[in-house]
C-alpha cells in the first residue's frame, strides 16, 4: 500500500514538472523542491528569471497555485519562485540556452563551444554538451563538446552528474541537445586522478581508432588483392 501512494505521488510529481515545463516557458524553469508539512505544500520552483514566474503583482504565481491545487489534487499548496544561483552549471537551464541560441540561428559549433567555456568557467569540473541533427548538409550528425572530466556511468554519474535533454526547432531540422555537468568529484577522486584517467581513456579510444582504421586498410588491400588474382586467372 505505501509503494503504491510513493508511486502515484512521484507520477503526480512527474506530470506537475511536465505542466511547469510548458506553462514557465520563457523562464528557463529548472526544478521543483517539494516541502512536506502537516497543514501544507510548500513548493520552490527555481528558474532563471523568477520575475517571470511571479507575474505582474504576483498574478501568474497565484494562477499556477490555483492549477496546481485542482489538477494535481495538492493540498493548500505554497509556491514561491526562487533564481537558480549558478544557471551556467544548472544542465537544463544550460539545454535550453542552447536551444534557444538555435533556434535564433546560432551556429552549432560556435554555441557548443562557447557554452562548454562558460560551464567550466562557472566551476566545473567537467562538461559534455552534444548537438545530433542536421548541423550542415542533409545528412544528420553528433557534434560533441567536451572539456574537463565528466563520469559517464555509474553511482558516480548518477550521483555527481547533472544531466538534461532538450530540442531546438532550426529551420534544417530537429536538433537534438544533451547536456551533462558534473559539477564536484566524488571523496575518493582527486583532480589529479580525473584528469589521468581523462587522458587513459582518450588514448584508449585513440588506440581503438587507430586499430579500426588499420583494420579497415587491410580488408581493402585483402579485396584488391583478390580482385587482381580474379583478373590474372582471366587472362
Amino acid at each position: 500500500m505505501i509503494e503504491k501512494e510513493f508511486v502515484k505521488e512521484n507520477i503526480n510529481k512527474a506530470k506537475l514538472e511536465e505542466y511547469l515545463e510548458e506553462e514557465l516557458e520563457g523562464a528557463n524553469y529548472s526544478h521543483i523542491d517539494f516541502t512536506k508539512t502537516s497543514t501544507s505544500t510548500k513548493i520552490t520552483i527555481y528558474s532563471q528569471k523568477p520575475g517571470l514566474v511571479i507575474g505582474s503583482g504576483g498574478h501568474r504565481i497565484k494562477e499556477v497555485t490555483e492549477t496546481v491545487k485542482r489538477r494535481f489534487n495538492i493540498e493548500n499548496p505554497q509556491i514561491e519562485a526562487q533564481e537558480v544561483e549558478e544557471p551556467d552549471l544548472d544542465a537544463r537551464v544550460v539545454a535550453k540556452n542552447i536551444s534557444g541560441w538555435l533556434e535564433k540561428g546560432g551556429h552549432p559549433k560556435r554555441v557548443g563551444n562557447t557554452y562548454a567555456r562558460r560551464v567550466m568557467e562557472s566551476g566545473a569540473v567537467g562538461v559534455q554538451i552534444s548537438i545530433a541533427g542536421k548541423l550542415s548538409g542533409s545528412r544528420g550528425r553528433t557534434a560533441k563538446f567536451t572539456q574537463g572530466y565528466v563520469k559517464r556511468c555509474g553511482n558516480t554519474a548518477k550521483e555527481h552528474v547533472d544531466y538534461a535533454y532538450e530540442e531546438a526547432v532550426t529551420q534544417p531540422g530537429a536538433l537534438g541537445i544533451k547536456v551533462r555537468i558534473m559539477k564536484e568529484l566524488p571523496s575518493y577522486l582527486t583532480r589529479k586522478q580525473a584528469v589521468e584517467k581523462l587522458e587513459k581513456e582518450e588514448e584508449e579510444k585513440e588506440e581503438k581508432e587507430e586499430a579500426e582504421e588499420e583494420s579497415e586498410e587491410d580488408r581493402n588491400e585483402e579485396d584488391e588483392n583478390a580482385g587482381d588474382e580474379t583478373e590474372e586467372e582471366k587472362d
